[in-house]
């Protein structure tokens, strides 16, 4: 999937499907918080400083489940291992038994959005969260190049 920011959101403009029986599904234009979903925490990670001011500003830290971070100093935190990572984890932080992983994408040097993967939380050992989320992040880089 593919979300932009929006008033202290990030919002799906794109959504392709898993072939998977047991899947995540959305659509496009659903709205979830920014400091519970992969999505959101890859674009915060990505901006500087000035900026993260502003964002977290406009943060309700509402509409998520109690994993996800309470506060701007809790995110902050959790924002500075998805540097250090190279990638976003969302584990049952918007909802119960679903992870998701993702990394921001740029176009040339404003960050845009990010593109990340939901599944089952079963289906995300330690193991395959760290696989799959280095890919995504070499995906986001390897999309970020070729918008110039």
């Amino acid at each position: 999937m593919l979300g932009v920011p929006a008033n202290g959101t990030m919002v799906y403009l794109a959504y392709f499907p898993s072939s998977q029986p047991v899947a995540v599904r959305e659509q496009l234009g659903t709205v979830r918080p920014m400091h519970a979903s992969a999505l959101g925490k890859a674009y915060l990670a990505a901006l500087p400083p000035e900026v993260l001011d502003t964002e977290l500003a406009r943060l309700s830290f509402r509409d998520s489940t109690p994993a996800a971070a309470k506060g701007p100093i809790e995110l902050r935190e959790r924002l500075v291992e998805i540097r250090d990572r190279g990638y976003a984890v969302d584990r049952n932080e918007t909802f119960d038994e679903v992870t998701c992983l993702a990394a921001s994408v740029r176009f040339g040097v404003a960050i845009i959005g990010a593109i990340g993967v939901s599944a089952p939380s079963a289906r995300f050992t330690e193991q395959r969260v760290a696989r799959v989320g280095t890919r995504v992040s070499e995906l986001a880089q390897s999309i970020s190049g070729g918008l110039r």
